[in-house]
């Protein structure tokens, strides 16, 4: 029913259209150009205006049938799709949670092995003692800082899954008959 009443606006402003440019012809073979001109150009803002209803109302009908038919699914259905989607989303937070612990586990490897080159080279070069304090301090404290925003780095990623995952609860509870 509405397509039908969507293709008669169209085929209106078409046809409002098409009697515009047939006006401008009228008053182009009667010599009056500035007339054709006014014409012509409410001609393309009643083309432009019909297309644009045309697509917005279709957009807005898809939108709407695409709820209908999402509502007609068996709720067990859906509330399996959305349990689904939330232990995928788990899994993700998880495998990155993985791979962050990976990296920094990696990062303090590196950091200690730099501390440890650095106390061996002091040794070899009989750096003085004040002077080898400094450098493993700076090292220490490069490394310090690393462990912190890595730390900061994994508590947010923790923060968005779990931010990604209350959406995902609430339209369970939505959508979810008797809670």
């Amino acid at each position: 029913m509405f397509r039908t009443a969507l293709k008669v606006l169209l085929i209106t402003g078409v046809s409002t259209t098409s009697a515009f440019l047939a006006a401008a012809a009228l008053t182009l073979a009667m010599g009056l150009p500035s007339q054709t001109a006014t014409l012509l150009t409410a001609g393309a803002v009643a083309a432009t205006s019909a297309v644009s209803l045309y697509k917005q109302i279709s957009k807005e009908l898809d939108r709407h049938e695409a709820a209908l038919k999402e509502a007609e699914r068996p709720p067990a259905e859906r509330l399996r799709e959305l349990n689904d989607e939330v232990a995928a989303s788990m899994a993700n937070t998880a495998d990155a949670m993985d791979r962050l612990v990976r990296e920094l586990e990696s990062q303090k490897a590196v950091a200690e092995a730099t501390i440890a080159e650095g106390e061996e080279r002091a040794r070899w070069l009989e750096i003085n003692k004040d002077e080898a304090e400094k450098m493993r301090q700076l090292l220490v404290g490069e490394t310090k800082a690393a462990l912190r925003a890595e730390g900061r780095k994994q508590w947010w990623f923790f923060a968005l899954g779990l931010l990604g995952s209350i959406p995902i609860g609430i339209m369970i509870n939505l959508f979810v008959p008797g809670n």
